[in-house]
């Protein structure tokens, strides 16, 4: 009889990267590869493919799709300064010109507050 694989196991990828895998997290990849899915020391999933016999790689080595699944960077996100004390109000936007338009509001044409990046 053959022997049950556990549903978590740490393996070592070919890259040299140790994961915990989720055997039954079988996926089909869009560019047709079977994945499973993996968890990273610092609790990032991965998908990871079977190379050779019994080797297995991070899937976004040899995905041609691997730039579809990437996070996007963070959305730019802007605040306003109180020129004045150099306070930096609560105010979030979304926009430059969110936070120019509040400004322009509060300010009445003082130039006590600047839009700032976060």
């Amino acid at each position: 009889m053959k022997a049950k694989r556990p549903k978590l196991q740490q393996i070592k990828l070919k890259c040299g990267i140790e994961v915990v895998v989720d055997w039954s997290s079988k996926k089909k990849c869009e560019c047709g590869e079977e994945i499973f899915f993996a968890v990273t020391k610092n609790k990032k999933t991965m998908p990871i493919y079977l190379v050779g016999l019994a080797e297995w790689d991070t899937h976004f080595a040899n995905c041609p799709l691997a730039r579809k699944f990437r996070k996007k960077n963070k959305k730019k996100r802007y605040t306003v300064m109180d020129v004045t004390n150099g306070n930096i109000l609560n105010n979030i936007f979304d926009t430059r010109q969110e936070a120019e338009e509040w400004v322009e509001k509060q300010d009445g044409g003082f130039n006590h507050y600047d839009v700032i990046d976060e």
